[in-house]
């Protein structure tokens, strides 16, 4: 089986994370994502909303796939979360027998060489580098597969944004998760 790892703050989750989602499922890439909310991220301070609240939203942006399942595992961790770590206890609970793919941003992968063991993570499990139109990232590694994906221009900073100004609809906010935030009264006082 092929199983992608899909980690990130989701702070809060929008419908551009759920369409990458989608989109890689749609291409039969993969047969199973595992989401994963960051608990306490490595490379910035945390600022994050809590992670059972992150957690519930990706459950609910989630819930229509039954190929996607959202884990609790660095949320439940209490320190700071490293790729590295995460993939090893993936690996753990559902075997070493299957080919993992960690999902990532282009981005993401210009900083590749600070985390924590790149190396070794490369020899885990294979990078699924989502490319954009607009980089021209290339790569001889056999580990790295860059994957030209759709760019949705919407970012967690700017639903929050909006949050703040207490609009009606948020257009990249899946309804039942904005439905959760309003309830839970989320991104009230921060940014």
């Amino acid at each position: 089986m092929k199983i992608g790892i899909y980690g990130g703050s989701f702070n809060p989750i929008h419908l551009g994370h759920q369409k990458i989602i989608e989109f890689i499922l749609q291409k039969t890439l993969l047969d199973k994502i595992i989401v994963i909310p960051v608990g306490f991220p490595s490379h910035r301070a945390n600022t994050l909303e809590k992670g059972l609240h992150r957690f519930q939203m990706c459950q609910l942006a989630f819930e229509h796939l039954s190929q996607v399942k959202v884990s609790d595992i660095e949320i439940n961790l209490g320190e700071t979360s490293y790729t590295y770590d995460t993939l090893m206890k993936i690996r753990k609970i559902y075997g070493e027998e299957h080919e993992y793919f960690e999902i990532i941003g282009e981005d993401s992968l210009a900083s590749f060489h600070t985390w924590k063991k790149p190396q070794e993570i490369l020899k885990l499990a294979k990078l699924l580098v989502l490319q954009r139109e607009t980089f021209e990232l290339k790569s001889e590694n056999p580990n790295i597969i860059l994957l030209n994906s759709p760019l949705f221009p919407i970012s967690s900073t700017e639903i929050r944004k909006q949050l703040q100004e207490k609009r009606k609809e948020i257009e990249w906010l899946n309804p039942k998760v904005l439905r959760y935030i309003r309830e839970q009264h989320l991104y009230e006082n921060i940014l």
